[in-house]
């Protein structure tokens, strides 16, 4: 595993990327035939994507707990869970990086949402290549997939501590960013502005987390309920 950790790894991964790049710009004008070859057969594409995506979630995990064995620190556990109640799911238990240096915990955190990135431009790239079919078409669609996770898992306002959120909270120097956000909102926040008491650099911090993190649940909220009443109308 130690190769993954290494200039020459972080340069092929760039690398497939820009391929990826030059490969959705080849598909791009066939876009349209290329989803019409998916919804031909919906619950077969739903089943493959799925099943794709959750299997590069085991590796997305692993690749947390081999940075964590990189830096020197004790993988707790790994294993398959259901997050939130309802979204299965592997974890990888690297709480021990807390213990290593800020570089270390920031390079755990940002090791599985790379795989996202390299291999997102990997299957686009091999699509690119192929004969136009649902193979293709599937490929191309994973490798979208494939980036799309790359920028939920880095997106850091949402309330919830996925990778982007540990990397803001160290490159902020606040471990506890998101509970102490909630609790000077709800405790501190009425009682300052009633006052008519500013706002020092750290609860300023506090605050703007707490309020890109609703404005982006909301948006999400709004956009797919626009996206419910576009597809019924459109039927």
């Amino acid at each position: 595993g130690f190769l993954v950790f290494s200039p020459l790894a972080l340069v092929a991964g760039l690398a497939l990327t820009a391929l990826g790049v030059l490969g959705m710009l080849r598909l791009w004008p066939e876009a349209t035939a290329l989803t019409a070859l998916l919804t031909a057969k919906p619950i077969l594409t739903l089943v493959l994507l799925k099943l794709l995506l959750f299997a590069t979630m085991a590796v997305h995990q692993l690749l947390h707990a081999l940075a964590c064995v990189h830096y020197g620190r004790r993988v707790r556990e790994f294993g398959f869970t259901v997050l939130y109640g309802f979204i299965p799911t592997f974890y990888a238990d690297v709480t021990d990086i807390f213990m290593a240096s800020r570089r270390a915990r920031i390079v755990t955190a940002l090791a599985g949402p790379l795989l996202h990135l390299f291999l997102g431009g990997l299957w686009l790239w091999v699509a690119a290549q192929m004969a136009p079919g649902y193979l293709q078409s599937l490929i191309a669609a994973s490798g979208l997939i494939q980036w799309q996770a790359l920028l939920i898992s880095l997106y850091p306002f949402c309330f919830l501590e996925m990778d982007g959120y540990h990397i803001l909270a160290d490159l902020l120097g606040f471990p506890t960013l998101s509970s102490d956000a909630w609790h000077f909102v709800r405790h501190e926040l009425k009682r300052r502005v009633a006052r008519g008491m500013g706002l020092d650099r750290r609860e300023s911090i506090w605050l703007g987390y707490f309020l890109l993190s609703l404005v982006s649940i909301l948006a999400y909220v709004v956009s797919h309920f626009w996206g419910v009443v576009q597809v019924r109308s459109g039927s």
